[in-house]
């Protein structure tokens, strides 16, 4: 039981790490005149960094008190 709470203390840590994605998009157009042609790249990196949220707080509060709940 320890271990399980152990475990879900650092699951729940983990909503305050900054987590970031990267996404890429190709696009190909060609024109009915066969002249006009058109490649497109996009490339996205989304980076989220946690400042406070309370309630992600509170649900990894809850997680120690849980542990600590079992340890004793």
């Amino acid at each position: 039981n320890v271990k399980i709470a152990k475990n879900e203390i650092d699951k729940r840590k983990s909503n305050f790490y900054p987590n970031a994605s990267l996404s890429a998009l190709y696009s190909n157009t060609n024109s009915n005149d066969s002249i006009t042609k058109k490649d497109e790249y996009m490339l996205s990196l989304n980076v989220n960094i946690p400042i406070y949220n309370k309630q992600t707080n509170d649900y990894y509060t809850e997680a120690k008190e849980l542990y600590n709940s079992t340890y004793y």
